[in-house]
């Protein structure tokens, strides 16, 4: 048994028509339905843009990275001033290694999901090392100036935009979250 939303008298769990005074039952059933439906279009809609605005600063800055490893080999090959022409060390494969494999880890994983968000621990991840990232090249950047990136200015430069993107990627990616949502958050 359940209540007339109009004169309040107890209707019959199956009647369409309230029998006191004529209020459709059904009515107000399918208004309820499509309310929700327009909160979950909008709701999908709104997930729709934080995944393709993660999707594409993720990927732009991902290439950014990858141009700054591209700029680091060329170091190699005389691009820049003689006198800070790198040896392979140590240091340049460190330098290299720690650009090249997230950068690319990361641009397979944006590519790879696409639209979708990974997990909140993941995403928190990435946000992270890009943090300890454009704050690293950032400092050292300010500190040593170019001579610590053989005076190529185009690399700090790329990196530190490609970091920059990687984070407003992620936060949209967070922002994209489901679960973040069902917390009421």
């Amino acid at each position: 048994m359940t209540n007339c939303p109009k004169c309040g008298r107890p209707v019959g769990g199956r009647a369409r028509v309230c029998g006191y005074c004529g209020e459709s039952l059904v009515q107000e059933y399918f208004r309820k339905s499509s309310t929700s439906a327009e909160k979950s279009f909008h709701s999908s809609k709104q997930d729709s843009v934080w995944g393709f605005v993660s999707c594409l600063l993720g990927t732009v800055g991902g290439l950014l990275l990858l141009a700054a490893i591209v700029f680091h080999f060329l170091a190699l090959y005389g691009f820049g001033p003689d006198s800070l022409r790198p040896s392979m060390d140590v240091s340049w494969w460190v330098r290299a290694v720690g650009i090249l494999l997230p950068s690319t880890a990361y641009l397979g994983r944006r590519i790879a999901l696409g639209r979708r968000c990974g997990s909140l621990i993941g995403e928190g991840v990435w946000l992270t090392a890009a943090s300890c990232g454009f704050a690293g090249c950032f400092l050292i950047y300010w500190g040593q100036g170019p001579d610590w990136f053989y005076g190529l200015y185009q690399i700090p430069y790329l990196c530190t935009a490609g970091f920059g993107l990687t984070i407003v990627a992620q936060l949209a990616a967070i922002g994209n979250s489901r679960s973040l949502w069902k917390l009421g958050v």
